[in-house]
């Protein structure tokens, strides 16, 4: 991987986190290396435990969310 690609992955996995933080994803506030999975607390089994549990998190939120908004949305 060369340079360039690499501080891509770097920008990438920091927007990425900040996106997440924001919006509470993230347990204690612990970010996730994305750019290098493997080099994570806990190598790359816990690092993808992370990224899993967050997965999950988005899913369950996309199910509350719209049932929850249905209330606010103008009915026609």
């Amino acid at each position: 991987m060369d340079k360039m690609e690499s501080d891509n992955l770097r920008t990438a996995s920091l927007y990425i986190n900040n996106q997440l933080l924001s919006r509470g994803l993230l347990r204690n506030g612990q970010t996730i290396d994305f750019a290098r999975p493997d080099k994570g607390e806990g190598g790359l089994e816990a690092t993808m435990g992370r990224v899993m549990s967050v997965v999950n998190d988005l899913i369950l939120r996309r199910d509350v969310c719209p049932h929850a908004l249905s209330n606010f949305l103008p009915k026609y």
